[in-house]
């Protein structure tokens, strides 16, 4: 008897942006800390962490559902193209390094309910 399941596995990513864009789902932005399919967050169980940098990150967002975004400095939500929207179950902005500023550009971050 073979068992199967549509289950995806939850991985967690972090943000290392920049080359050759800022796109969300560009797979050079992102290292994930295991198997990832495809290699940016974009199930409901991954976890997204954009940490601090000592400047402003720029995000453009596509449309996803992701299950926790972690904020740990200053970042711009652009757009991809669209009206992108990325639904989080848990937000988290982290202001141990000082100053934090989140800006929302042509998206929407909504707070899903868990």
């Amino acid at each position: 008897m073979a068992l199967g399941s549509s289950l995806a596995l939850a991985t967690d990513f972090s943000w290392i942006a920049g080359e050759p864009d800022d796109d969300w789902d560009t797979c050079a932005n992102w290292v994930a800390s295991g198997l990832a399919s495809p290699c940016y967050p974009d199930d409901a169980g991954d976890n997204a962490e954009i940490a601090y940098s000592g400047s402003t990150w720029t995000v453009n967002l596509i449309n996803e559902s992701i299950g926790r975004l972690t904020i740990g400095g200053n970042v711009d939500f652009g757009s991809a193209g669209g009206t992108p929207a990325l639904e989080v179950d848990v937000v988290v902005v982290d202001a141990s390094n000082g100053d934090v500023t989140l800006t929302i550009s042509g998206a929407t971050l909504t707070n899903a309910p868990t």
